[in-house]
């Protein structure tokens, strides 16, 4: 069961603060009894996970999605992008030095630092970094589950 949750007296669904791929992942987040827990499905959770998608609507029960067609055009626009990740899970991991799910965050920090972007043989890059990993059996997180 996969999760999205929002923040506390959240009435717009759409508005998303964490996403958790499971309860463990789910149970792992620095979040309080008023968060709200949403179950989705697993493809509604990897639209987000994936960054394939944006949610253009909740009608009270189910989500509806606008798919993403942007990308990157260069491999400098991809490092950039891979750094402004590695920050972002550096800063989580200096905040959070007694995590036990650290060294996942750290395994995938290592992953998006030696990435070689030279690897990727044509531009522009029409997909987000995140369903690049996926389609290329690259084990990633997203940050919208950092917790």
């Amino acid at each position: 069961m996969a999760y999205f949750i929002l923040n506390p007296n959240e009435t717009d669904k759409t508005k998303i603060y964490r996403i958790a791929e499971n309860d463990a992942e789910k149970n792992g987040l620095k979040i309080c009894d008023q968060h709200i827990a949403i179950d989705v499905s697993d493809d509604d959770f990897n639209k987000l996970k994936n960054d394939t998608h944006n949610i253009s609507g909740h009608d009270g029960t189910n989500y509806t999605w606008e798919p993403r067609a942007d990308g990157f055009k260069t491999a400098e626009g991809l490092q950039n992008h891979l750094n402004f990740v590695s920050s972002e899970i550096e800063q989580w991991l200096s905040e959070n030095p007694d995590r036990s799910d650290r060294s996942t965050w750290e395994t995938y920090k290592g992953v998006v630092d030696s990435f070689d972007t030279s690897t990727i043989s044509s531009w522009p890059l029409r997909k987000s970094w995140d369903e690049y990993c996926s389609e290329n059996g690259i084990n990633h997180k997203s940050l919208w589950q950092l917790p």
